[in-house]
């Protein structure tokens, strides 16, 4: 069994063990404590596997770059989470959500290496530019409307601005996640960033969820699902774009005899 192989049925097992500790332990009484503390083990999958795909790519490629910035953002995420546990997280501003706020601008820019990954010419199409502005100009009527940047009089300058970078952050990363799906549809890297795209919009989704519960959400939720799969999915989309890179080299090696033996 190929090692690619062996660490997809690893993260598969590990999300099946997850969701099995959360649908079977939400009676135990210390479960929301068992529950936060594997809060700080679910994201050292993805870092591990994309160590391992950052190593293969080196600094010095688009791939590189790309995922150099993707796990940026992915340990700002824990680093801002263990922040908070350290600080504790009483609603005020702290460190910590700057941390935090660090990890989707480094997301977003990660996906943007991609989309130029998948198709160099990318913002050089105009027709596609076209369909993405028209698509961000909707969401963004759309978006704001469900979650506008209000201004609290009641709370700090400081906190205002927080609060308007979350929901200007979920906004970014969720335009760039469209974009990087709609490029990944039609390049030879279109299964490992669908699958990472689809692990950005599951992280999404909970922060959408957790947003709009603040005053009664407590950890062990099932919406913590939607973060720890997110983390898989992007460990799987890591082991899928070194695969993908390994097969698109052997198959290039194998195919030079055959072109040798053609002339």
């Amino acid at each position: 069994m190929k090692t690619s192989k062996k660490a997809v049925i690893f993260v598969i097992i590990y999300a099946i063990a997850i969701t099995m500790i959360y649908f079977f332990m939400q009676e135990a009484a210390d479960f929301e404590k068992i529950a936060n503390n594997l809060t700080y083990l679910h994201p050292i999958i993805p870092a591990v596997f994309g160590f391992f795909a950052f190593r293969y790519f080196g600094i010095k490629t688009l791939s590189g770059k790309s995922l150099l910035f993707l796990l940026i953002g992915v340990m700002s995420w824990v680093l801002g989470d263990i922040l908070w546990w350290m600080l504790g997280a009483d609603g005020s501003v702290t460190f910590a959500d700057f941390v935090y706020l660090i990890g989707y601008l480094s997301i977003s820019t990660g996906i943007v290496f991609g989309v130029k990954t998948i198709d160099s010419n990318f913002f050089s199409n105009k027709k596609r530019l076209l369909m993405i502005c028209m698509i961000a100009v909707i969401a963004v009527v759309i978006y704001f409307k469900v979650f506008p940047l209000a201004w609290n009089p009641e709370s700090t300058p400081l906190e205002n601005m927080v609060a308007s970078g979350y929901v200007l952050g979920d906004f970014i990363i969720l335009i760039s996640t469209v974009a990087i799906i709609l490029t990944a549809l039609g390049g030879s890297f279109s299964r490992p960033w669908i699958v990472i795209g689809i692990g950005v919009l599951s992280i999404w989704i909970a922060d959408i969820y957790y947003f709009l519960n603040l005053d009664t959400y407590k950890g062990g939720n099932l919406i913590d699902l939607g973060w720890i799969y997110g983390y898989l999915l992007f460990a799987l989309g890591f082991i899928f774009m070194k695969e993908t890179a390994e097969k698109a080299i052997e198959s290039d090696i194998a195919e030079k005899p055959v072109l040798k033996n053609k002339k």
